[in-house]
């Protein structure tokens, strides 16, 4: 996705679950943005949701793997976290 700064046009890059989340959190924020930006930030989800439902099978599997990948690490932290709660603490601050 290309996002257009006042500065260039930058290449934004993320997960399925990150952009789900961002247009989540826009959504929930919509009574603190201006009429603009709220017409903005419904044009936006609509454009994200339409691509991901255009996409879904691809975009499905690949939240799939996100989770996964996010259980594993999870499991992976409280795993140490029981073994060691000091080097835990240390390591994931």
């Amino acid at each position: 996705m290309r996002v257009a700064t006042p500065s260039d046009v930058q290449q934004v890059q993320m997960s399925g679950g990150d952009l789900l989340t961002r247009i989540f959190r826009l959504e929930g924020g919509q009574d603190r943005l201006t009429i603009e930006q709220q017409s903005r930030a419904k044009d936006l989800a609509l454009q994200a949701r339409t691509v991901a439902y255009s996409l879904r099978t691809r975009f499905h599997d690949l939240l799939a793997r996100e989770v996964k990948a996010r259980i594993d690490s999870l499991n992976w932290f409280l795993d140490d976290v029981m073994g060691d709660p000091k080097r835990a603490r240390a390591e994931y601050p």
